[in-house]
């Protein structure tokens, strides 16, 4: 039996505004109607957020489609070979929702695009959840690999991405490293842009996976004048919670219309057809010790390996070395966002792989090679010449990242871990063995 809620009521008092963060879905209805340029679309704000945020989704669009001078983006999650392979992708219309002014292509508001699992069992709880939207006390935005950040009726078309997918350039980028700093800045402004008419703004993180979570600076959410709530659950992560997560928000609707009823913290139960579950919520991120996590630096070692074989190669302990970087990097936006310590992570599986074939490097005894030593080394060498540039470039970075000075950035890691891998793919080739 459908739970009841006045359509368009505002439950709790009209200065408290709640803001639910949810994840997109892997299956989308295809087809739609035209374009309407009455909707709502959060790159209508003119803001510098808004114009990045649909500088983000043209440039990604571009790439699902393989546009010339764009790098072809790979479906990493499955091995599902190249985005631009599938029919929905190669026939995106660069229209406003996509920063362009091609006409044509079908839009639906994206709770109807989206058909995954949550979508589905919210509906069999609640089957009018979104006729009861919109809600003067609520709002709802998905995350998106392609769209960013999108308000829960903005028109979107049909398209398949995730945020795992990486390019396929030479330094290849993963979309969820595309987006990073874009998706807080639109949710900040989101945030205060209600800030006039509510007193009191909560943010739900109901997202399902870890990586659509990492890519948000929550510190700067909250900063910006919101309450955050982190969901968590015991027992279950990742995808298990997807149809749990369903049943918590219809089951629950009217309290996150209020949001003072939940305490961080503090476990719910929640009992569905299945199985009982608890749920609760938590800020800092990541901080509740009792909840369930998904991913760990096993599976980034698939991933490393899966891209670059010949690191099978290396010996253990650089792998490890290579592993814990990609790792720090992969979860590169929790709590302090220390830019430094990437790049430090990123050289030492460099340092340790000159001291195993350049012992005779060591100026002294008893001290570890370093990778100043290394680049000054390497430019009178005639094997590691070619890779002198490269290795300076690196030292440089990770001196500005290992001492107090400049405060380094996302390009400035981003860099360090292109240098890095660079490096040791190349030297992997050619050093003597």
């Amino acid at each position: 039996m459908p739970i009841e809620y006045p359509i368009g009521s505002s439950l709790g008092c009209p200065k408290e505004k709640t803001i639910i963060l949810l994840s997109c879905s892997h299956r989308k209805r295809a087809e739609g109607l035209p374009y309407d340029n009455s909707t709502r679309s959060l790159v209508c704000d003119p803001t510098q957020s808004g114009r990045a945020l649909l500088e983000k989704r043209r440039s990604i669009a571009s790439m699902l489609r393989h546009d010339k001078g764009y790098p072809r983006l790979y479906n990493k999650d499955q091995n599902g070979g190249y985005r631009d392979e599938q029919e929905c992708n190669r026939d995106l219309k660069l229209g406003p929702d996509l920063g362009g002014e091609e006409t044509g292509g079908f839009y639906l508001p994206a709770h109807e695009r989206y058909l995954g699992r949550f979508f589905s069992r919210l509906l069999l709880e609640i089957p009018d959840f979104w006729k009861r939207l919109p809600n003067p006390s609520l709002d709802i935005l998905f995350v998106s690999g392609l769209y960013g950040l999108v308000f829960w009726d903005e028109l979107i078309q049909e398209y398949d991405c995730h945020f795992n997918d990486y390019t396929t350039e030479a330094y290849s980028r993963t979309l969820k490293s595309i987006w990073f700093n874009c998706l807080s800045e639109s949710l900040c402004a989101v945030v205060k842009s209600y800030k006039s008419s509510s007193e009191q703004i909560r943010v739900f993180d109901l997202l399902s996976e870890e990586s659509y979570q990492r890519r948000f600076d929550w510190n700067k959410v909250q900063g910006s004048g919101a309450t955050v709530y982190h969901r968590v659950f015991k027992s279950i992560a990742g995808p298990d919670i997807l149809q749990p997560l369903a049943v918590m928000l219809a089951q629950e609707f009217r309290q996150f219309l209020t949001g003072s009823v939940f305490r961080r913290g503090e476990w719910y139960a929640l009992h569905t057809e299945e199985a009982a579950f608890e749920y609760g919520f938590e800020y800092p991120i990541f901080s509740e010790p009792d909840a369930s996590r998904e991913g760990d630096t096993k599976r980034t070692r698939e991933e490393v390996l899966e891209r670059f074989p010949r690191f099978m190669n290396l010996p253990n302990g650089i792998l490890k070395l290579i592993v814990i970087a990609e790792h720090s990097w992969e979860t590169i936006n929790d709590r302090e966002f220390d830019f430094g310590v990437i790049v430090v992570s990123f050289s030492k599986p460099v340092e340790a792989l000159f001291r195993l074939v350049e012992p005779r490097w060591q100026v002294e005894p008893g001290k570890p090679l370093a990778l100043g030593t290394i680049a000054w080394k390497a430019k009178s060498s005639a094997i590691w010449e070619p890779l002198s540039s490269r290795i300076e470039q690196l030292n440089k970075l990770r001196g500005e990242g290992a001492h107090p000075g400049r405060e380094l950035s996302l390009n400035d890691a981003e860099r360090a871990r292109e240098l890095a891998f660079d490096i040791i793919v190349s030297a992997e080739k050619i050093w003597p063995r």
